[in-house]
């Protein structure tokens, strides 16, 4: 009995041990997010943010002619981590079609006291399709990353017309002043 005391303790010491260990399995992997500053995102601003639509099947509008379409992406997550995705569609002349799509990768800062969300991209691709033909993938560079691509917005928490929530968000940048509104889906 004495020698199988000192085993159990052994035994009961690595299993408390190995249970302290952190699991990474279900985490991002968080060098694609960059260095950047990041801050706690607050509850009710967790969660994907949409502006604009996309929709291969409505690039034709009723009347058979092509329209433009374009929608911007925001996904905030509570650790900081942000994704932004984009899409972008437009028949421009001679029945040719050019569509984007993308993503970056970054941390946000979000001050709940100045009602400021600060965008740090640290990585990302962009597709590039024209006349249907196939995809070209690039790498964003150093041009559309932070330091050079940094957004900035004043933000607003509100409601969509059907009572949706909401963030009304103004690049402090930019000329627009009443700002885009993103919905949560």
């Amino acid at each position: 009995m004495k020698k199988l005391k000192p085993l159990a303790l052994l035994f009961l010491g690595a299993l408390l041990f190995s249970s302290c260990k952190k699991s990474v399995e279900n985490e991002p992997d968080l060098a694609e997010y960059g260095n950047h500053p990041r801050s706690a995102v607050p509850p009710e601003m967790v969660g994907q943010w949409i502006y604009g639509s996309f929709s291969l099947s409505s690039i034709v509008d009723n009347n058979g002619t092509w329209s433009s379409e374009y929608s911007l992406t925001y996904v905030l997550e509570p650790n900081g981590t942000c994704r932004e995705y984009f899409q972008y569609a437009n028949q421009p002349s001679y029945g040719l079609l050019y569509q984007v799509r993308g993503l970056r990768k970054g941390t946000v800062v979000v001050d709940t006291d100045a009602k400021t969300i600060s965008f740090y991209a640290a990585s990302g691709w962009y597709d590039v399709r024209r006349n249907y033909g196939s995809v070209e993938r690039k790498t964003y560079g150093e041009a559309d990353l932070y330091p050079t691509y940094f957004r900035e917005y004043q933000y607003e928490n509100t409601t969509d017309d059907k009572g949706r929530p909401a963030l009304r968000l103004i690049d402090v940048n930019s000329s627009n002043t009443s700002g885009l509104l993103y919905t949560k889906s």
